[in-house]
Formats: structure tokens, sequence, C-alpha cells
């Protein structure tokens, strides 16, 4: 079966999302319940050992650093994943791949954007940070980084 995972938003006095999944087997969307209220994810999710993943963050502080939250599409089931260990920095506020594993971009603000690889899915003391790219003019976009596969 292929599945397709929705988060719809709708504004009004108060911000609603829906979250729903299609099944072409089915034909049909049906909607997922996801019991974290107060939750905004990111738009861009990375999908990575059968499951989807975004970060979140709070809708009532308008900051990063809810957490990275998973949503398995074999059975369904909702999960979160531990970010790691920053020593005082900003939490994960972008994810993406690197070769097969989930990896995560902090942005700190004085430096620049750590990126970090979680080398065993899972373990939380397998995140591991590989590099720092640094910017001297602090411009650099966390949100356009992207690694390229040979």
């Amino acid at each position: 079966d292929y599945k397709v995972v929705g988060i719809f938003c709708i504004y009004g006095s108060a911000l609603h999302i829906d979250f729903k999944i299609y099944s072409l087997k089915d034909d049909s969307w049906r909607k997922i319940h996801y019991a974290h209220d107060g939750i905004c994810f990111s738009r861009r999710s990375v999908f990575v050992k059968g499951k989807l993943h975004w970060t979140t963050h709070s809708r009532d502080q308008y900051v990063w650093g809810g957490g990275i939250v998973s949503f398995s599409l074999a059975d369904e089931n909702w999960g979160k994943v531990e970010e790691p260990c920053y020593g005082g920095k900003e939490s994960i506020s972008e994810l993406g791949l690197f070769g097969n594993d989930l990896c995560g971009f902090s942005h700190d603000l004085a430096i620049g954007i750590d990126v970090w690889v979680m080398k065993d899915y899972g373990i939380t003391e397998s995140w591991t940070k590989i590099c720092t790219i640094v910017s001297k003019t602090r411009e650099i976009s966390i949100f356009s980084i992207r690694f390229l596969v040979k």
C-alpha cells in the first residue's frame, strides 16, 4: 500500500491542525489522532527507517525546540526521537538525510550551523556532531542546506 500523510492547518480565531492519511489501496483519507495539542510541525518531513520525521515547536512560544516527532507508516503510531546533547545550544530546527541516516541542523547565531547525524537510529547517544558550518556574515539559512549524494 502507498500512503500519504497530510497536515492540514485551519486558520481562524485559533489555529486547528488535522492529521490525515491517504491510502492508495483504500482510495480514501482518514483522520489520524495526535494527542499533543499546541504543537506546530515543520513543513518538510524526512523519511528514515519507515518513519516520517518533523521538527516541532510550541504554538504559544513560536520558538523552535519542541523536539523531533516521528510517524510510522507501517503501524501508524506516533513517536519521539530524542535530540542530541548540545551543551546549551539551540535545539534541532531542521532535519535532513546524511546517507541513510537522520541528520539535524542546530543554529548557533554566534557561530553558525552545527550538523548532527544519528548514526544508530533510536539511540540518543549515537547523535554525532560531524561539522559546524561557519558564517562570517551570519546570513546563512538553515532551511537551504541539503546534502548531495553521488
